[in-house]
């Protein structure tokens, strides 16, 4: 069934220096935003992604690395990069201060501001503060894979796009986020293979995963939803697809 629907696009994700991804883009003309959070990273996207059409390339110091890295340092990627990101600040996922985060993260939007470039957000257990900062710095935000309870209307309010993760299937602070985002800020997203086979561990079904399971995931991603949105796969494949290139409007393709 997969190979029928389309067309096919992942708001964020990370090819995780895979040559046998770079095929599955090229294969399904995807629409994509390619997060890299390194310089290597980088380096290898600029070898293996040029010329790939609708592919679209991210840059920015994730929360996790905010102990490793300085904005100076970087500011030639960030130049480079159609999107900053992704970038945010995190009290679940990683034991690194929010004082050392914190700085990271302003350096970030008030460079993606001066480059006028949108931004992709991160945020886990510090959406509050995450929202604050967000507000005094306007832009294009995409929020990525937002999984928290709390704080969902008042990120709904600023009109920010936001992405759909692998969780929609067991996650009901998930789904409820699914059917609330106007769908033309609906974004859908896998983050990565890796990121897939987190989210069927999470869901008690553990496996390998391979690239086919890269598209084979938007398709169920994108029926599910359309269940709870009460329309169908294809309208919300379409419609996603809009949305990324609107998120993106401005920003020139390979």
């Amino acid at each position: 069934m997969a190979e029928l629907l389309g067309p096919w696009s992942d708001g964020h994700t990370h090819l995780e220096q895979r040559a046998s991804l770079v095929k599955t883009l090229t294969d399904t003309h995807m629409r994509t935003i390619v997060n890299h959070q390194s310089a290597k990273e980088w380096q290898w996207g600029t070898q293996h992604l040029q010329g790939l059409a609708k592919v679209m390339r991210s840059f920015g110091i994730h929360p996790w690395d905010s102990d490793r890295y300085l904005v100076s340092d970087l500011k030639t990627y960030y130049q480079q990069a159609d999107v900053i990101g992704e970038i945010g600040l995190d009290r679940e996922w990683t034991t690194i201060p929010l004082a050392i985060q914190r700085p990271i993260f302003i350096a970030q939007l008030q460079l993606a501001q001066a480059l006028q470039k949108p931004v992709i957000v991160h945020t886990k257990g510090a959406e509050a503060e995450c929202l604050t900062l967000l507000k005094q710095y306007p832009n294009r935000y995409y929020i990525h894979w937002y999984s928290a309870e709390h704080y969902q209307k008042e990120y709904l309010a600023q009109g920010y796009w936001f992405s759909i993760g692998p969780d929609v299937f067991y996650d009901t602070a998930v789904q409820h986020l699914a059917t609330q985002v106007p769908i033309e800020r609906l974004l859908l997203e896998t983050d990565g293979l890796t990121s897939i086979a987190w989210a069927h561990q999470q869901n008690g079904r553990a496996r390998e995963v391979s690239p086919a399971d890269w598209v084979a995931t938007l398709a169920d991603m994108a029926t599910f939803i359309a269940q709870l949105r009460k329309t169908t796969s294809k309208q919300i494949l379409r419609q996603v697809d809009v949305n990324l290139k609107n998120f993106l409007a401005g920003v020139n393709y390979y």
